[in-house]
């Protein structure tokens, strides 16, 4: 399918639904419905496919976001998503909703710290393409199981403030998604020089809060 075509059945599918872009479509919907998921599921396990696995089931079963968009085919969800990087190189992500023209990719980690892997095995794939080369947007879930959120949450803000961050984006930095506290966002450049926004919300699983 060529990219015309694929961007005009996209924007006629967003129009279906009521989204009026991309951007529209991931914050109103796909991150809403993450949050409502947090809400509800239940883990007693620091597991990151086991943590993964109940969330994916939640959103295809039980949350009134996407359940139905998700039984009547308007756009699917896929976990632990082959991608192709090149003509010699494929790479995973833990979970993506897409459409036609559309893919939001998300990556997932445990946290009991602000670990350096979040960058290295999350943002980074984002930042040389090896996820979401095609989309301008993707997430990142941290599943904190130990530590103090608010610090492991400030910690991360200021690695990833030092890593490829997009000048005069800073901002975006103390942003919430949909004002919810442990969230906040990004903007990086790729290595083909353009933006990707990445939107970051951690969910507390500690045990003994």
């Amino acid at each position: 399918m060529n990219k015309h075509l694929a961007q005009k059945i996209k924007n006629q599918i967003l129009k279906t639904l009521g989204f009026a872009s991309e951007q529209h479509i991931i914050e109103e919907l796909f991150l809403r419905a993450i949050l409502d998921s947090f809400d509800r599921i239940e883990i007693e396990t620091v597991l990151e496919e086991a943590i993964r696995d109940a969330l994916v089931r939640d959103l295809q079963v039980e949350n009134t976001y996407t359940k139905d968009y998700l039984a009547d085919n308007f756009f699917f969800l896929s976990f632990e998503h082959w991608e192709n990087v090149s003509e010699t190189e494929r790479s995973r992500s833990d979970m993506v909703l897409f459409t036609t023209g559309l893919a939001f990719v998300i990556e997932c980690k445990v946290l009991r710290f602000a670990d350096a892997k979040y960058i290295e095995e999350g943002i980074k794939r984002f930042v040389e393409m090896k996820y979401s080369k095609t989309s301008n947007f993707a997430g990142m879930l941290g599943f904190i199981v130990k530590g103090k959120p608010e610090s492991i949450i400030k910690n991360l803000k200021k690695k990833i403030k030092q890593f490829h961050l997009l000048p005069e984006s800073e901002h975006l930095l103390e942003e919430t998604i949909l004002n919810y506290s442990l969230s906040f966002q990004s903007k990086h450049i790729r290595e083909n020089q353009t933006p990707i926004h990445i939107y970051h919300l951690f969910l507390d699983l500690r045990e003994n809060p």
